[in-house]
């Protein structure tokens, strides 16, 4: 299912879409869904190896694999500009190219009256033949001239970006190619010296191509050239290379890329990971899971002209993955496009055709293709309600001496549940000596396992020494020794003892073992340690370290003979205990033996309780946690909570169409879910999300139909929903009541009722509604009465009535719901209603007053059809003007008052009138000043006229001037005016049609006399790039406005505000130019300008003057003077500023002398001098401005 949203301000417009799916195990092949997998070409048989061209193939198949990889990484338009190239140029094999017009391009080189066709081709498309002829693109024969047909086609140019990989480039180097530049579906790949090909599109593992080749046919009658081509035929392949095949391919030469980072066929349609997005849930609508079937919703998000094409899913449960899970994919029936909000869902029984397992956790993800590009949403997961009925356990996996086995047992619904069993353990036999003991070391046994061959050892404690007679020992006196006969050991045995304890020699001491340490092993609490005793008490003194986990000497103590000493540990850990026995005939302690051990000290427990309450999803317990070092458990547990069912549970209210169900409020349920039986199988209507709504109407039923229903409570603990038990209950909607009824005015106090025949009723029941309650008016005895006359009302009143059908079955009668309708008695009409006024475009009506009417509708009869163009609020609004008409048009209309009373109106008969708009008036009308004293009028033809009246207003009033005879006399002059003085003019149209005369509305202008015209007007100064004109003040004038003609026609430069204002300079005008400028008076009054006659002058701007002009001191009393050559000057004047003045120093003869030198002057002094060209034509000389330099004389 997909839905779909398209914003429209604040509305929002659905749309729902149900889509017929198939169930697809992920297995099957599915090329546009699936990502993409290696091929190689063992597996792919279709493809063909070769080592000149990779993979290569030109059949079905092998295009199906390039479609569906271009699905996923091209746009919409570029697959559409593959699947034209492939209609122009097939994969079936070859053909001749002198026979098909487009086929031009690989004519061959070889062939010489080939020549003239190899290096265009023709466009279809437009009409045109395209040149194959650009810069860097060889004209080679089938190759290279199908990879530039391919790449036009695609990129709809022929220009490009050149890319090139130099000779040896290496797998790696290609790869960062792809990665590092745009290469478009369409570039030209041309590996030289050899051959073209047209890319089309890559993945992780291979690039792919399409091209042409040289072929032969017997059927064409092919022609093979000189260098082995066929060059008039060829064929068209798809080609497949690993990148590294393709570097070593390209191993003999370049390779030159042709590219382009645009085509023509762009539309913005490819779509990017920034744009376009499956949130995995959605966040308005949740997942709705049940024991057996979830419904999951997601939200997809894109820009609204990208078209969607395919939507799927994919589900695996927790314990497999999506390739031995379930799929649903399935091309969309409309694109969708407009909408930038969309909505996908899946019932995985109806639309997935899985049955879930109940209480078991499943993972899936969405999927869709929008602009041809694959698109999946986040993995998400949900987990079944119920739970499990499993059967008897059996074993699965048998246990070994050592190592467990397992044991399963299965649900009726497939699932499983595992448990492991114990390890059998060893069967050994009888121990069997490996290693013998001796005197002082033990030996070793082992025993096998009858079961596994496991053996097993273990060690034999030594024989001891087996002595033989007492023996003296002469060095030692004071003792007695013997000798063991076994290994010839040695042992003192008696002698002195007083002697021997006090003898450091031959004292003998055991080591003090730790052999019992008793007390809690815990903080803080006592612990006594013993270790063994030495021969004698007489024989040692006993010394006790012990360290805590710090390595702090926590107890040093010598306890003498005593063998036992207690201490308390205050540290939890590891705790070093050592005991030494010392000779006591030893005073230095050397000579003294120890043992060594550890013990690890525990916590003694300060627990703190916290009582945690059950949940629907939890049992509750009571948790001890210790406040010391962490260490909690648990006891006293409850039972997790449970949901009860719901009570109260009837139908509350029947209609037609709905039903209402009520229940009683469950205080601990967060909202209720209704479901219905319908189809063969329950389906939800309904889930609120309050427990305190406790009634839903379900809505679109059937009439006379009976329903069922379950209605169950939920609850939401931690992430799960916890349900209580179902609740049925049943409900018929009423009968249906009759399709229509309504009521209508039959006078000012009476109203007919009308209603349709309902062939499932016995008969009707009409009631009125008065004196503050229904009554009932009428029952029928048949349901073929169909009309009742409601009579006695009072005139211009609103009445409610309502109709009931009801059906009698035996004893049982049956009622529909009411249909109510309002019906009014006639309201006194409108009178005197007339046309009050008429324009061209306007006609105004006009009624008397109704005092019992709350206003009035007015309708306008057009499009064939009577339509309301307004309704008083008021019944004082007396006037309408209908606006918008066309002149000269008949126009019909009619009206009637109207009484609110309550939420009705009651409306009286309608009165009908018609009006016509005026004629049209002249479509233009101006007027001109004659001269100081006369205007003339102009207007324009008016076809639908007899003649025209013209109207001056004069004396506070418009006074006639002229009726026209006819409708041809288009103007009149108006004389006996003031000078330069503004009048009002105005002009009606007239037709007579019999005796009847009808006129236009009027249309009226300002029109003024002539002004004095300007005087004395002059060009006082010009310079090379200025004119400046002046003129004499007209004291009537308000201002001037000043022309200038240039560009074929005149155009105002200036617009004076006063009449003082008598100069005006005309810049950035070019040298040597002659200019026509024109300038009238005119003046402002009530709006209206007056104009005088215009007054003519031209002007000419100096002729140029020399480009450079410097000087230099050519001594300590001279300067020199230099200037560049002027070509339209006759020559010079060179003047020099001195005495307060400007004086001339030289005028040369010609243009040609460029220098000279002035002499005479101050050492060390600044000089200043000026330069002008002259121009002589006749007895003219036109002069330059002047160009000026400063220069010092030498120091």
């Amino acid at each position: 299912m997909i839905k779909s949203v398209k914003r429209l301000g604040a509305a929002v417009l659905s749309a729902v879409m149900m889509l017929t799916a198939v169930a697809t195990p992920l297995g099957d092949n599915l090329p546009a869904v699936r990502e993409s997998t290696s091929l190689t070409a063992s597996a792919d048989t279709y493809w063909v190896g070769s080592s000149k061209y990779g993979y290569y193939a030109n059949n079905s198949t092998a295009l199906n694999e390039v479609k569906a990889i271009m699905s996923k990484n091209c746009s919409s338009s570029e697959i559409a500009r593959f699947n034209k190239i492939l209609s122009e140029f097939p994969l079936s094999g070859y053909f001749n190219s002198y026979k098909t017009k487009a086929c031009t391009w690989h004519c061959g080189t070889e062939l010489a009256s080939a020549s003239s066709c190899r290096n265009n081709f023709y466009d279809d498309e437009t009409g045109k033949t395209i040149s194959c002829s650009m810069a860097d693109w060889h004209n080679a024969i089938q190759c290279a001239g199908y990879a530039i047909y391919c790449y036009y086609r695609f990129m709809g140019k022929m220009t490009c970006d050149i890319i090139t990989l130099p000779k040896g480039f290496t797998a790696d180097q290609l790869k960062s190619v792809f990665s590092d530049k745009t290469i478009r579906t369409g570039a030209h790949f041309r590996k030289s010296p050899g051959h073209s090909l047209c890319y089309l599109t890559r993945d992780d593992n291979y690039i792919y191509f399409i091209d042409a080749n040289s072929g032969y046919n017997s059927a064409t009658g092919c022609t093979k050239g000189s260098c082995g081509h066929y060059v008039t035929c060829c064929k068209i392949n798809l080609h497949k290379y690993t990148y590294k095949e393709f570097a070593s391919a390209c191993s003999s030469g370049k390779l030159t890329i042709y590219n382009s980072s645009t085509s023509k066929f762009d539309n913005g349609s490819t779509p990017s990971t920034d744009n376009v997005k499956l949130t995995g849930t959605s966040y308005k609508i949740a997942n709705t899971v049940s024991d057996t079937n979830a419904f999951v919703v997601t939200d997809v998000y894109k820009p609204s002209n990208y078209k969607l094409t395919k939507a799927g899913i994919r589900i695996r449960r927790y314990d497999g993955s999506y390739d031995n899970g379930w799929s649903e994919f399935h091309n969309t029936a409309s694109t969708w496009t407009g909408y930038d909000y969309m909505r996908i869902s899946y019932d995985m029984n109806s639309e997935v055709k899985i049955t879930l397992r109940h209480g078991t956790k499943y993972y899936y993800k969405f999927y869709a293709v929008i602009e041809g590009k694959e698109y999946w949403s986040p993995e998400q997961s949900f987990t079944t309600t119920g739970s499990h009925s499993y059967g008897s356990w059996y074993t699965k996996t048998s246990a070994t001496c050592t190592s467990g086995g397992t044991e399963e047992r299965k649900c009726s619904c497939g699932a499983t549940e595992s448990r492991s069993t114990s390890a059998l353990g060893h069967n050994y036999g009888s121990w069997s000596t490996v290693t013998n003991a001796t005197c002082t070391s033990g030996g070793s046994e082992k025993r096998t396992c009858s079961r596994c061959s496991n053996s097993e050892t273990r060690s034999t404690s030594a024989l001891g020494h087996n002595f033989g007679g007492i023996y003296y020992e002469a060095v030692h006196p004071h003792y007695y020794g013997h000798k063991c006969s076994r290994c010839g050991y040695s042992e003192k045995t008696g002698g002195n003892l007083d002697y021997y304890y006090l003898c450091t020699t031959c004292t003998h001491l055991t080591k003090p073992e730790i052999t019992k340490i008793t007390g809690d092993l815990v903080d803080n609490s006592e612990i006594t340690i013993e270790w063994t005793a030495s021969e004698s008490d007489k024989l040692a003194n006993y010394w006790l370290d012990v360290f805590d986990p710090d390595g702090q000497n926590v107890v040093d103590v010598s306890t003498g003979k005593i063998n036992s000493y207690t201490f308390t540990p205050v540290k939890t850990g590891t705790y070093t205990i050592k005991t030494f026995a010392a000779p006591i005939g030893n005073k230095d302690g050397s000579g003294s033996v120890g043992a060594e051990t550890t013990i690890e000290i525990g916590c003694n427990h300060n627990y703190s309780t916290e009582i945690v309450n059950p949940t629907y999803d939890n049992e509750g317990y009571t948790l001890h946690k210790c406040t010391k070092c962490g260490y909690s458990y648990k006891d006293n547990y409850t039972p997790a909570l449970k949901l009860t069912e719901l009570t109260g549970v009837k139908v509350k209210t029947q209609g037609t169409a709905s039903l209402t169900l009520a229940w009683d409020k469950n205080a601990s349920a967060m909202g209720y879910i209704i479901e219905q039986y319908k189809g063969g199988k329950w389906t939800q209507v309904a889930k609120t999300s309050s427990n305190t709504a406790v009634t839903y109407t379900v809505n679109g039923l059937a009439a006379d139909t009976t329903y069922t229903f379950r209605i169950k409570a939920y609850v939401i603990s931690g992430e799960s929903e916890i349900y209580g038990g179902y609740v049925k209950i049943a409900g018929k909607t009423r009968i249906a009541n009759v399709a229509s009824f309504k009521g209508s005015a039959v006078s000012a106090s009476a109203v007919k009722l009308d209603w349709s025949k309902n062939d499932k009723a016995t008969g009707y029941v009409i009631e009125q509604y008065k004196g503050g309650k229904w009554t009932a008016l009428a029952t029928t005895k048949n349901n073929t009465t169909l009309t009742f006359t409601v009579k006695g009302l009072a005139k211009g009143t609103a009445y409610s009535f309502r109709i009931k059908s009801f059906r009698k079955t035996g004893s049982a009668t049956e009622f529909s719901e009411y249909t109510a309708i309002k019906a009014a008695t006639l309201l006194d009409g409108v009178s005197d209603f007339k046309v009050a006024s008429t324009t061209g475009s306007w006609i105004t009506l006009e009624w008397a007053k109704n005092d019992k009417a709350t206003g009035y509708s007015i309708e306008q009869y057009k499009g064939g059809k009577w339509t309301v163009i307004a309704t008083t609020k008021n019944n004082t609004t007396l006037k309408f003007t209908v606006k918008g008409l066309k002149n000269d048009t008949t126009y019909s209309f009619r009206i009637r008052a109207y009484k609110t009373a309550g939420a009705s109106n009651v409306y009286s008969d309608y009165v009908r009138i018609a009006g016509k708009t005026r004629i049209p008036n002249v479509a233009k009308f101006t007027g001109s000043a004659v001269s100081a004293s006369a205007v003339k009028l102009d207007w324009s033809k008016n076809d639908k006229a007899t003649g025209y009246v013209i109207e001056q207003y004069k004396g506070g009033k418009w006074t006639a001037l002229a009726t026209t005879k006819n409708n041809t006399t288009l103007t009149f002059t108006v004389k006996g005016l003031a000078e330069g003085t503004a009048y009002s003019f105005r002009i009606k149209s007239f037709r007579k049609t019999g005796s009847t005369t009808e006129f236009s509305e009027y249309m009226a202008i300002k029109a003024a006399t002539l002004l004095d015209g300007v005087s004395d007007l002059k060009v006082t100064s010009v310079t090379g790039s200025w004119i400046t004109l002046e003129w004499a003040k007209n004291d009537r004038a308000t201002g001037y406005s000043i022309e200038q003609y240039k560009g074929g026609k005149w155009t105002v430069i200036a617009t004076t505000k006063n009449n003082t204002t008598l100069k005006f300079t005309v810049k950035g005008l070019k040298n040597d130019t002659t200019y026509s400028f024109r300038i009238r008076a005119y003046k402002t009054a009530g709006g209206v300008t007056a104009y005088s006659d215009y007054v003519r002058i031209a002007g000419k701007t100096r002729i140029p003057n020399v480009a450079t002009f410097k000087g230099s001191a050519a001594s300590a009393s001279a300067v020199k003077l230099d200037w560049s050559r002027n070509d339209k000057a006759t020559a010079y004047v060179i003047e020099q500023y001195k005495g307060g003045k400007w004086t001339v120093l030289a005028t040369t003869k010609n243009n040609t002398t460029l220098t000279f030198t002035v002499k005479g002057l101050a050492k060390g002094t600044t000089y200043s001098f000026r330069i002008k060209s002259f121009r002589k034509t006749g007895s003219t000389t036109e002069f330059s401005e002047y160009a000026s330099v400063k220069v010092k004389t030498v120091e």
